[in-house]
């Protein structure tokens, strides 16, 4: 009846009879032994989250093949259990939040409300697949953007626990040498985000 992701999940967790959860986006595929490594990883009695291994999938366009190649390249997504479009906790895991908050980065709440000691990552993967078109990834990394402030304006306390360092500035300069097309791709669509302004808002649209 309330429209939005974040009731969308509150809803089903009200009706969900498993200890064990895991929150999937519509579109992902998962390599067939996934979820049985993810729910042995949730198998233990102390808090646990846990994810496959994260692949972005095969792009159709080339400035998602070349933007998608840098992404991937990206501390965060090398870092400990990402989690981006499949997370999974056990029943100790589920209780360290109530219900989801009402903003755009539900996966990095839920994440970043466990140690990096706590993450855990299946060796099986799971398939990402990023929006197509410069278009369409501008606008959806100007929301991804509009998150990561609102979540750093309301939960800054829990930055503590990213557990993935910044880029320095010698790790852009081997990024632009090891994939040179790729890091320029990345860097427009990054400067016509910041070129267009990151509007705060806390309307829900769906796209990645």
């Amino acid at each position: 009846p309330t429209p939005g992701k974040s009731s969308a999940l509150n809803r089903a967790d009200a009706i969900a009879t498993g200890d064990a959860r895991g929150y999937l986006d519509a579109d992902i595929i998962c390599d067939p032994p996934m979820i049985a490594e993810v729910m042995a990883l949730l198998n233990r009695p102390e808090a646990t989250y846990a994810t496959g291994r994260l692949v972005i999938a095969k792009a159709k366009s080339w400035i998602t093949h070349y933007y998608g190649d840098l992404y991937g390249r990206m501390p965060f997504m090398r870092g400990n259990a990402p989690g981006a479009g499949f997370f999974a906790v056990n029943a100790e895991g589920r209780a360290r939040w109530d219900v989801f908050p009402d903003i755009i980065s539900d996966d990095t709440y839920v994440r970043l409300q466990f140690e990096p000691a706590e993450r855990f990552q299946s060796q099986a993967a799971y398939y990402w697949p990023l929006i197509e078109g410069y278009r369409a990834l501008v606008k959806v990394r100007r929301r991804q953007m509009r998150g990561d402030f609102e979540f750093r304006e309301k939960y800054p306390e829990l930055l503590r626990q990213v557990g993935h360092p910044k880029l320095t500035r010698w790790q852009h300069v081997k990024m632009f040498f090891s994939a040179p097309i790729s890091y320029c791709v990345y860097a427009l669509i990054i400067f016509s985000v910041k070129l267009g302004g990151v509007q705060s808002s806390s309307e829900w649209d769906r796209g990645r």
